[in-house]
């Protein structure tokens, strides 16, 4: 791996963690994480964007790692039928109030949060596919997060179970 790509991960430390920590709540975690994707992406002598590259892996990474947990949940959980019901319940609450919010934004930041979220670009290459400012991009991407957060803290989940 070249010596500026080692800069450009240094450059980006500080967003894998976000990313890191908004995916797994935890601190301690979250800095394992970034180094274990460091460490990946710096071992892989072939990987022609290496920003992108360790945002995947530390993705994947943090992925597995919730994964473990999960298993390691559920062989240890002794939660009972109805409270397992009632959990569910709340889930599919909490993703039909998501749907909802959702559905309450502009079309144009339906498909930019598609664009992110399904396929997987990142800002600049929404940026150059939809033909917006990567500042726009940005601004629409935070309105939308207040609206779908604004929206999702106002309902009453009660209302919808």
């Amino acid at each position: 791996m070249r010596e500026s790509d080692q800069h450009i991960l240094a450059d980006h430390y500080l967003d894998l963690y976000r990313m890191a920590y908004g995916i797994l709540h935890d601190q301690s975690e979250a800095e394992d994480a970034v180094q274990e994707a460091l460490v990946r992406t710096l071992a892989s002598p072939l990987v022609q964007h290496p920003l992108h590259y360790c945002m995947r892996v530390l993705r994947n990474y943090c992925i597995d790692k919730l994964r473990d947990e999960c298993l390691l949940t559920d062989k240890l959980d002794t939660m009972s039928v109805t409270e397992d019901a009632a959990a569910q319940r709340l889930i599919k609450a909490r993703l039909e109030l998501l749907d909802e919010a959702r559905k309450s934004l502009p079309q144009r930041t339906n498909q930019l949060l598609d664009m992110h979220y399904v396929e997987g670009l990142s800002i600049q290459e929404i940026s150059k596919k939809s033909g917006i400012s990567i500042v726009v991009v940005r601004k629409l991407f935070k309105r939308a997060y207040r609206q779908i957060r604004k929206r999702i803290n106002t309902a009453d989940i009660n209302d919808i179970l």
